[in-house]
């Protein structure tokens, strides 16, 4: 069976992680909180793992693969985006000098560590999925089993056995107190 990626869950996914990020962090360093954790901005790694959750629940099957297709997305369109405007910025400012040596092993650990959110958002969403596939699964047996009984099934029984009602008419009743003549 091929993995399928539900577009929109993960363009829902997409819309969280971005607005966690260019939304709420602007909003926070204004105020002066800055949430680092070594090269990771530790905002960017909660709003991947809450966009990757949204994209797995929505996407209802193969959670891992739409958190990380979340992750994908964002690497390549906020992430390189932003980072591309700031060295624009700087060369525009300072001139091509100033940009200096590119420092790849760091951009691959943040996007290593991106991506590790995005997928552990979307599997933080598996179990969440797995009881709503149970409940439906449980939901869908009940309802394809209830059928009304058949005149025919009522007439045979299964049991060898006779009801209570045909073994209390066949035994001869005693009357306690009652007199023997």
């Amino acid at each position: 069976m091929p993995v399928r990626v539900r577009w929109t869950a993960v363009l829902v996914g997409f819309l969280v992680s971005a607005v966690g990020t260019l939304v709420i962090t602007p909003l926070l360093d204004r105020v002066g909180w800055q949430v680092n954790a070594g090269p990771v901005d530790m905002l960017t790694m909660v709003s991947l793992l809450c966009g990757g959750f949204v994209a797995g629940r929505l996407g209802r099957q193969f959670e891992g693969i739409q958190g990380t297709t979340v992750a994908i997305l964002y690497i390549f369109f906020i992430w390189l985006a932003k980072q591309g405007l700031e060295e624009i910025h700087v060369a525009n400012a300072a001139g091509l000098g100033a940009l200096g040596k590119l420092d790849s092993w760091s951009n691959f650990g943040k996007d290593f560590f991106y991506f590790i959110a995005g997928a552990l958002g979307g599997l933080w969403a598996t179990p969440f999925n797995e009881r709503e596939r149970t409940r439906d699964t449980a939901m869908l047996r009940t309802h394809m089993t209830r059928r009304r009984p058949q005149p025919s099934d009522m007439d045979t029984t299964e049991d060898d056995e006779p009801s209570v009602a045909e073994r209390a008419s066949s035994e001869p009743t005693k009357h306690i107190g009652s007199r023997g003549v």
